[in-house]
């Protein structure tokens, strides 16, 4: 039987920062099937969740196009990275809970081959969201935008705090 997955746009929340971010404090959360027209990161940070997805052909050992259901409890430590439109629900496998998402432009992912569930230390969504924000930053400089304007457009108190993660960010990458 098909899945019905309404798409969820998170394009226009990425297009400010490069990236969008998101946490749930929700009790008994709940996000039945839907798509999103970008990548994301999800991860708990108290309490369990239960993570389902299609894995599409790019993901998986089967031909392109084609999917195949998969399933994931995910604790603190783990995570699950899909791919742009991978139909996916999460539902909380505890009362309690909290969780991060990181929603990453459909390019972002360009070179990944590994997308669903996987291991995560704690400074990952962090150094992923400070190196993001930092190419969207770059670019908006080469597009001749201020520092202070660029600064400024991506909520940093100073022109002084952008220029420490420009550097900091580019010595991560080296």
């Amino acid at each position: 039987m098909p899945i019905t997955a309404p798409l969820s746009s998170k394009l226009a929340l990425i297009s400010a920062q490069g990236f969008a971010f998101r946490e749930s404090r929700q009790p008994d959360y709940r996000f039945e099937w839907h798509t999103h027209d970008c990548a994301m990161l999800l991860w708990p940070r108290l309490g369990k969740l239960k993570s389902a997805w299609m894995a599409l052909g790019h993901d998986s050992d089967r031909a392109p196009g084609l999917a195949d259901s998969r399933a994931a409890r995910l604790v603190r430590g783990s995570a699950v990275l899909l791919p742009v439109c991978a139909p996916h629900l999460t539902v909380s496998d505890s009362g309690r809970q909290q969780h991060g998402e990181l929603y990453l432009p459909p390019d972002s992912l360009h070179a990944c081959r590994h997308f669903g569930a996987l291991r995560l230390d704690g400074a990952s969504p962090v150094s992923i969201r400070r190196r993001l924000l930092a190419a969207h930053a770059r670019a908006l400089l080469s597009e001749g935008h201020s520092l202070a304007r660029v600064s400024e457009r991506l909520g940093f108190a100073t022109s002084g705090h952008l220029s420490r993660l420009l550097r900091t960010a580019g010595e991560q990458t080296r």
